[in-house]
């Protein structure tokens, strides 16, 4: 009787680890682009590998905003670059989103996730007024939004402790 457990026990075993290497499909893909989080020296310089581009398009809109203000930069060229800054910046940040940060720096990065976010949105309604300021031309309007955008990116250079 024993010999018929221990040989049942025996195939169960076997089945229960062949079913388990048999199906990838109910694990759930990986948060992260690495198995392993950065070290804290590695976390560092990706992120401000993405950051600085990420700030420096920000700033650059914020300029041509000013200019545009002034009658020295055409609406629609700016409209045409913020439409691809905006796939470019959507692009670092996804790319921010899979750095997989060491423990001492999750909260960090989940900070510069959202700060990126709230520059995004910015940049997103950056877009939108330009476009009302090509018919209405508001320069009050337009440069309060011209604002909130340098306020945003600002923020998040901060955070870096990046100088302008």
């Amino acid at each position: 009787m024993k010999k018929i457990i221990m040989i049942l026990v025996a195939v169960l075993m076997s089945l229960s680890v062949m079913t388990a290497c048999q199906s990838n499909d109910s694990v759930p893909k990986l948060k992260y682009s690495t198995q392993y989080p950065t070290t804290a020296q590695e976390y560092n310089q990706l992120i401000n590998q993405k950051i600085v581009p990420f700030l420096n398009v920000c700033e650059g809109h914020a300029s041509k905003g000013r200019d545009i203000i002034a009658g020295k930069y055409p609406v629609k060229e700016e409209l045409t670059s913020v439409e691809d800054t905006l796939k470019y910046i959507n692009e670092i940040y996804d790319s921010c989103k899979v750095i997989y940060p060491p423990d001492t720096e999750k909260q960090r990065h989940s900070d510069t996730l959202m700060q990126m976010q709230r520059v995004i949105n910015a940049v997103e309604v950056y877009q939108e007024k330009l476009k009302d300021y090509e018919v209405d031309r508001d320069g009050d309007k337009f440069g309060k939004t011209i604002d909130i955008l340098v306020s945003e990116f600002t923020s998040l250079k901060n955070m870096f402790n990046l100088v302008a």
